[in-house]
């Protein structure tokens, strides 16, 4: 399976940012199991038949929670969908206003059955023998990132190129030493706050990692483009004791040299 030529210096150099976070911290296992469902008036062709019945969401809900790969078996209404990327879309602060959040509406929302899929191993087994489900019209399965377990607050520096070339931070470069150092002073200022700094080179390992579990589920995907490390910025990932309010995640974006903040909750 032919992915992004990476050098093995660049391995180590990825390893080594970020406290040294590749070498102690191991990549959470599996993936994310995500059995989408019709709803009143979806216009998709899978649920033409209509909305899933109560019996069919319990059938869905049943199998997975019969299946040994599986764990933390669970439904979500729309309701919850939307409250979800509600609190999500609050907790997002951009310097670009290209990224500012669409209205949501309930309406919009499909509720689903997940489960998280213990091991990266069975990825592609559990995607094949989950496939197609009545009452369903998309079944998604994400592979973990190596940062899934270990921050749900994302700080990203504005970069040379690439990601954010033409964004809010296009005329002013990079941010410098000093920014970055003063954004982890400030993340680390708050008490029981774990925090990563993850360099271009760690992003660029993180997602060559990343790829090869998506390929585990999907099937190889060809050859992609290669991704020089100076595509990506700098960033920082903050395990935070509580949800963290509008009063710091405004502070932060307003901090020189950052171009997006986001919390992220599991779902």
């Amino acid at each position: 399976m032919l992915r992004l030529s990476i050098s093995v210096a660049l391995v180590l150099a990825g390893a080594s940012a970020a406290g040294g976070a590749a070498t102690k911290d191991p990549w959470p296992g599996g993936g994310d199991l995500a059995i989408f469902l019709c709803e009143e008036g979806s216009l998709n062709g899978a649920c033409e038949a209509g909305p899933a019945t109560p019996d069919q969401r319990r059938a869905i809900q049943a199998t997975l929670e019969g299946d040994p790969r599986l764990a933390a078996v669970r439904y979500s209404s729309p309701e919850q969908t939307l409250t979800y990327w509600e609190t999500r879309a609050a907790a997002t602060r951009s310097k670009d206003p290209s990224e500012e959040s669409p209205e949501l509406r309930l309406s919009e929302m499909s509720g689903s059955v997940n489960a998280r899929v213990l091991r990266a191993a069975d990825l592609a087994a559990v995607e094949a023998d989950h496939a197609r489900f009545p009452g369903a019209w998309l079944v998604s399965l994400t592979p973990r990132a190596y940062w899934d377990d270990k921050g749900d607050t994302f700080v990203t520096m504005c970069g040379n190129q690439g990601e954010f070339a033409s964004s809010a931070c296009a005329g002013r470069g990079a941010a410098t030493e000093a920014e970055r150092q003063a954004v982890e002073d400030a993340l680390e200022d708050i008490d029981g706050a774990v925090v990563y700094r993850q360099s271009p080179a760690f992003t660029l390992w993180t997602e060559v990692e990343l790829d090869a579990r998506r390929d585990d589920a999907d099937g190889p995907r060809g050859e992609w483009d290669v991704v020089e490390t100076d595509y990506y910025s700098d960033s920082f990932v903050a395990d935070l004791p509580g949800t963290p309010g509008a009063a710091l995640l405004d502070r932060l974006i307003g901090m020189p040299g950052v171009h997006r903040v986001a919390h992220f909750q599991e779902t």
